[in-house]
């Protein structure tokens, strides 16, 4: 072997070229280890470890009664083996011709790819364990426990596995000391005294129920192999959803937390059969069915997003805890500031701590089960009354505990007027005049003829339909209802208003006019007399500002110059507004 290369491609070599065919038919044993096939040829002369140096790099093999493991340069193949005759074994994939010849096996490589290994013989001499010539001790050990015991060996030699009941395997050993080791139920064990074997000496361990043995892992414990050798009532939580189980208990074993991503506990119990519970995101939960967990065995049991759980504190609610383990989405709303605020809402969600005032009053708070999302906190403040909204947006992650504190000093701007911002405490209403349509009908100046509030379902407040024929007139434009003005060609709507200062006039309008020749109708809008717009044609919402001058200000809609005295067309108003600028 020239380089690392080669080693690589040897460790294939010996697992698939190392001899010329493999074995097409298993070899019976008989429980002594006897081939039954090939006259009673013992396998025994074969097991053991068997060692060679290849080019300065150490080959190991390893033969069991019925299998081996062979490494080079840290790389294993594990395998079947079976003898074919007094001096020959086959290794399972790797195939015949694997010779025993003067405590030694020799192999031949029979794969032209090998290059100038092909054709080559190697050799491997015995390690560890007795070979031809060095069988001068004898080893019996004889199982009269109630358990089978796997895995036996003793210095080196391995006794395979030896059932219930009396059975025994007799193996050639060296003389020499050291413990017998084993598995019982898969727990690993040692005879808690050591075995000496004599040159020359033959001898029988028997294991029984009350033979003293230790835990192989912590020798520290020890005691009789039927209660080392059984296994423990064990349950094994493990966390696959997605948030941490924290105070997991059974039965009353603590799991103590365990973290989501896969993680596990075990712990031991007494048998029986129980609810698991524990608290996810600070939630009382336990799982809608129990968990039997039967004596000396292992119970798992795994915690995913869709199992079903049920809140601990009311049984009623059940769901996947994808559902239930996530913590209610909450807003609370505290207002220390010394004024009173009213119709509080966030979201579509309404906050009062006295509803029968729908009000927070100073120094209350309230907290709402909310939606996660992101939107203003609207209210009005009672004294000095203003309608606003706070200034930022308020922003609630799913399952968060949100609180907004409001203070004088809270930066707010009024809803009417949304250039007018200032704090809750300070903040003056510029708004002189404000109609939405949605309470009773404002105190205008004066209302002629089919003028009043309208939904498309009810009449004019008059008492006349405004829907002669829904298409006479436009749908509302938000809220529940908006203002109509017309029906006739005399329709009008006056507005009059007195002001302190300059203000801004603003509003939404929508028209609708007949198609007909014989009944056209035009809509006039006028400030103190003068014509500001006329509308001469169907037209959808459209919104309107004009300025106002300090005085009294009249402000008219008016349906005029239609054919007949009546024609059923419409003008629509909402959201009237008049507002300070200085």
């Amino acid at each position: 072997m020239k380089n690392a290369k080669k080693l690589f491609v040897l460790t294939a070599m010996l697992a698939a070229a190392l001899a010329l065919a493999g074995c097409d038919q298993p070899t019976e044993w008989d429980e002594g280890g006897n081939n039954n096939n090939n006259n009673n040829n013992s396998i025994d002369k074969f097991v053991g470890t068997w060692t060679a140096d290849i080019d300065g790099h150490p080959l190991e093999l390893e033969i069991t009664s019925t299998h081996y493991n062979i490494t080079l340069e840290g790389e294993s193949k594990p395998g079947n083996c079976y003898p074919l005759s007094a001096n020959e074994v086959s290794l399972t994939g790797f195939g015949r011709g694997v010779l025993l010849s003067s405590n030694s096996l020799s192999v031949t490589v029979n794969d032209p790819s090998m290059g100038d290994y092909n054709g080559r013989s190697i050799t491997l001499t015995k390690s560890g364990s007795p070979g031809p010539g060095n069988t001068n001790a004898k080893l019996t050990v004889k199982n009269e426990s109630v358990v089978e015991l796997t895995e036996v060996k003793w210095s080196g030699v391995s006794f395979g596995t030896i059932v219930k009941g009396g059975n025994s395997v007799t193996k050639d050993v060296s003389a020499g000391t050291g413990y017998l080791t084993f598995k019982a139920n898969g727990i690993s064990l040692r005879r808690n005294e050591v075995v000496t074997v004599a040159e020359g000496e033959t001898i029988t361990i028997t294991i029984l129920d009350n033979t003293v043995v230790a835990d192989a892992s912590d020798t520290s414990k020890t005691g009789p192999l039927s209660t080392m050798g059984v296994p423990d009532t064990t349950l094994k939580i493990k966390n696959d959803s997605f948030v941490d189980l924290a105070e997991v208990t059974w039965n009353g074993v603590s799991f103590g937390t365990i973290a989501k991503g896969g993680n596990s506990e075990t712990k031991k119990v007494d048998a029986g059969t129980g609810y698991l519970n524990f608290k996810a995101n600070g939630i009382s939960l336990r799982t809608q069915n129990t968990i039997t967990v039967d004596a000396k065995k292992e119970t798992s049991f795994t915690i995913e997003d869709r199992t079903n759980v049920v809140d601990a504190n009311d049984t009623s609610k059940t769901g996947p805890l994808s559902t239930m383990g996530v913590p209610a989405t909450t807003l609370k709303i505290k207002n220390e500031s010394s004024l009173e605020l009213t119709h509080v809402v966030w979201e579509g969600v309404s906050f009062a701590s006295s509803a029968s005032e729908n009000s927070i009053k100073a120094g209350a708070n309230v907290t709402g089960e909310v939606s996660h999302g992101n939107g203003y906190i609207y209210f009005r403040r009672k004294s000095n009354p203003l309608i606003a909204r706070t200034s930022d947006r308020v922003t609630v992650q799913q399952g968060e505990g949100k609180e907004f504190i409001f203070t004088n000093e809270t930066d707010v701007v009024e809803i009417n007027n949304e250039d007018n911002a200032g704090t809750l405490g300070g903040l003056q209403s510029t708004v002189v005049f404000f109609d939405d349509a949605e309470g009773d009908m404002q105190q205008y100046h004066a209302k002629q003829t089919f003028v009043g509030y309208y939904n498309m379902n009810t009449p004019l407040d008059n008492g006349y339909s405004a829907s002669y024929g829904y298409n006479n007139i436009s749908a509302v434009k938000d809220g529940q209802k908006s203002i109509a003005v017309g029906g006739t060609n005399t329709a009008k709507l006056h507005l009059r208003v007195d002001l302190a200062g300059p203000a801004k006039l603003a509003f939404w309008v929508a028209n609708k006019r007949s198609t007909s020749s014989y009944a056209p109708d035009d809509t006039k809008f006028s400030i103190n007399g003068v014509v500001q717009e006329t509308w001469t044609t169907s037209m959808d919402w459209s919104y309107k500002t004009f300025n106002l001058t300090a005085g009294q200000n009249d402000i008219v809609w008016e349906k005029t110059d239609g054919y007949y005295s009546y024609d059923g067309y419409y003008l629509s108003l909402d959201d009237v507004l008049i507002y300070y600028t200085d």
